[in-house]
């Protein structure tokens, strides 16, 4: 990974770790939920980051007939 000019991490690794969970509400409707943890994300004096998402999904198109 190559940085602006100026800017650096203080490792050179960005390791981290996460899972989502996903429920079909309908055919075309999906939810899900996700959390992440940025193992090396620089945090003041120290290292780690927590990240918690949500999306819902929609497809446009319904699906296809097996």
């Amino acid at each position: 990974m190559e940085y602006f000019s100026g800017h650096h991490l203080p490792r050179s690794s960005l390791r981290g770790l996460g899972i989502d969970w996903s429920v079909h509400l309908t055919d075309r409707l999906t939810f899900i939920l996700g959390y992440g943890y940025g193992v090396d994300a620089p945090r003041g004096n120290s290292f780690g980051g927590h990240e918690l998402n949500v999306a819902l999904e929609w497809e446009f198109l319904p699906p296809t007939p097996h």
